[in-house]
């Protein structure tokens, strides 16, 4: 979220009607809705983004906040740039109707719009969720009680688009301005000291100016330039290959780079210690998601269609780049948020009895009440049917595979004792595998598989080279043999369309492929935890309207990830169904939330 530290938030708590010198208009919900009839009149919703996305607004409201959740998300901090942002949205002699919770924030944005030279400033008692019964819920007054239109969906011409915030640290920064925006991209001088020398003598040349994004590849990278430069030595390093990453590219050689870039749109942790990385994008990720949908035609650049270009239909130019004194530390966008962890929810009748399953028979480690940790970055909370509300009698639509390179003293061992099978263990037939799928005492699938070496795994191989297999804990009551290890764990969802699925992983979740099995693709999640996307045709499981499965995301700013998802266009699920915690549909209907990483990660030792 934007840092705002050092902004006067003396300036808003303390600004009464008087001080502003002028008095504040109050109307209730339903004068305001009568207001908005006038086609200068706009309605501002001054709530934090997150009670924008997950509460639900009004259908015609700008968010605009006045306020964000501060990064540890224990309170509120002003938006500095609150009034540059009304002034970029709407003119002085529009009417500004403000809305807030209950119409105390809503008040001092009318009041500061006020000063600001806004003429006509209006403030809504009661606000959108209005004032608390004697039950202390919000269900007197405002706006959504009142029967007045309003929505969670998210209209992206309403909804609010970060600017980058105050300084807080000179550097140089490469400004890419091309067709669809400008991106800032930070420069990795300590870490790739001969790549961006290079990088920047080009840029001031002009090297870059006029020359296109000549392929763009969905859920993977955008590349432009090459050739007409010195080759460069391999300046290979620990950044990752993340959303924004910028980084050299180059042929089998390593040392054939030259001027050729690439920036990724999604997570491509394969690619991490074998490319040069020099720079990450800063500011205007909307930019490059733009960038990285438009529409493509495939061309294929040798005879064995090993690769393909994915040539934009209409160019997109790269107008001028500019190496400019940039500020990085205090920028909104400076870090785009990473997922650290995944977390599989299931629900049982007996969680009990699951827990000593898990614990005692899989050997996995207890990482706190109900949750299991069952690789690095994966854990399965184990939870009651009751949390399933509605679902608790749905199928259980996922699958959950167990990534070993011992999958035959798995399945020895799991044999041994009395697991029920679903399918013994084989080679595949259709993908280079080798594996067996259990059964849980709940009904729940367990895929216990092994990636052979074989060119359609390399990437996940690849993605796995930092991994350590988690092997049983030392002194617990599992009879697990010691030399069994749990590498890594996809979930597998089933999709009545895949391509479908697939846009959504990659364009709103910014995840990559790694293995494509025709009727089953694996996508990037966390270090350890994957999402397969699952044909429901041909997997183990039909795709099925409703689902026994909750999939939670660990990420550092959860709301950050509401605001992300906003901009791209996904709609939240109500927040009191999932615990206040920001939610969504995937493409299958799957729910999907954002917790704090922290909260899970706490216990591991």
């Amino acid at each position: 979220m934007r840092n705002a530290l050092g902004f006067g938030w003396i300036l808003f708590a303390g600004l009464s009607a008087a001080a502003a010198g002028q008095e504040i208009e109050s109307v209730g919900p339903m004068k305001a809705f009568d207001l908005l009839k006038n086609p200068s009149t706009f309605l501002v919703d001054v709530r934090s983004v997150a009670e924008y996305v997950l509460i639900g607004h009004p259908d015609q409201a700008f968010n605009v906040p006045i306020t964000f959740w501060s990064e540890t998300g224990a309170a509120f901090e002003p938006n500095e740039g609150f009034i540059d942002d009304l002034k970029a949205r709407f003119k002085p002699d529009d009417t500004l109707i403000f809305i807030c919770r209950s119409g105390g924030r809503s008040l001092r944005a009318a009041q500061a719009a006020r000063k600001a030279g806004f003429a006509k400033t209006v403030n809504i008692v009661q606000g959108f969720e209005g004032e608390m019964d004697d039950a202390g819920h919000r269900t007197v007054g405002g706006w959504r009680n009142s029967g007045l239109p309003w929505t969670y969906k998210i209209d992206l011409k309403l909804a609010y688009a970060f600017r980058p915030a105050p300084p807080s640290r000179a550097s140089e920064v490469c400004v890419m301005r091309t067709d669809l925006g400008a991106m800032v991209f930070e420069l990795f001088d300590a870490d790739a000291p001969k790549t961006v020398g290079q990088f920047k003598d080009l840029v001031r040349k002009g090297f870059y100016d006029g020359k296109d994004f000549y392929r763009v590849v969905r859920g993977h990278v955008i590349q432009a330039g090459g050739g007409d430069a010195p080759k460069l030595p391999p300046e290979f390093n620990a950044r990752p290959h993340v959303f924004g990453t910028l980084g050299m590219g180059r042929t089998g050689d390593e040392w054939s780079g030259d001027s050729e870039i690439y920036v990724c749109v999604a997570a491509r942790p394969y690619l991490d210690g074998k490319y040069t990385v020099f720079g990450r994008l800063i500011s205007r990720f909307d930019v490059l998601e733009r960038i990285a949908a438009v529409p493509v035609e495939e061309l294929w650049a040798d005879s064995d269609k090993r690769m393909a270009m994915h040539k934009p239909i209409q160019p997109i130019i790269i107008r001028s780049a500019k190496i400019e004194t940039g500020e990085i530390g205090g920028r909104a966008e400076s870090n785009f948020p990473l997922i650290r962890g995944l977390v599989v929810r299931y629900f049982f009748r007996d969680p009990a009895a699951a827990e000593r399953f898990y614990g005692q028979v899989l050997g996995l480690i207890q990482a706190g009440p109900g949750l299991i940790r069952v690789s690095e970055t994966t854990f399965l909370r184990i939870s009651p049917a009751s949390e399933a509300g509605d679902d608790a009698s749905a199928p259980k639509t996922a699958t959950l595979s167990f990534v070993t390179d011992e999958v035959d003293g798995w399945f020895a061992y799991l044999k041994s004792k009395g697991v029920t099978m679903r399918s013994e263990l084989k080679d595949a037939t259709r993908h280079p595998t080798r594996g067996f799928v259990a059964i849980d005492p709940e009904g729940h699938l367990l895929e216990f598989e092994r990636f052979l070496d074989n060119p359609q795994n390399s990437r996940l191989h690849d993605a796995l080279r930092a991994v350590k297999p988690l092997l049983p804990a030392p002194g617990t009551k599992a009879t697990r043999p010691g030399e069994l290890g749990i590498k890594a764990n996809i979930l597998w969802l089933y999709y009545r369309d895949i391509p479908s699925a697939l846009r959504f992983a990659e364009d709103k979740l910014s995840a990559g492929p790694l293995v494509d099995q025709g009727f089953a693709k694996v996508m990037t999640a966390s270090l350890s935890g994957f999402i397969g996307l699952v044909d429901g045709a041909q997997g183990l499981h039909p795709f099925t309207e409703r689902k026994a499965v909750r999939i939670d995301l660990a990420v550092d700013d959860p709301k950050a990830w509401a605001a992300i998802l906003a901009r791209r266009g996904v709609s939240g699920v109500p927040g009191d169904r999932e615990n206040g915690r920001p939610a969504f549909l995937d493409a299958g209907g799957y729910i999907f939330r954002f917790i704090p990483a922290r909260d899970v990660f706490a216990a591991v030792k």
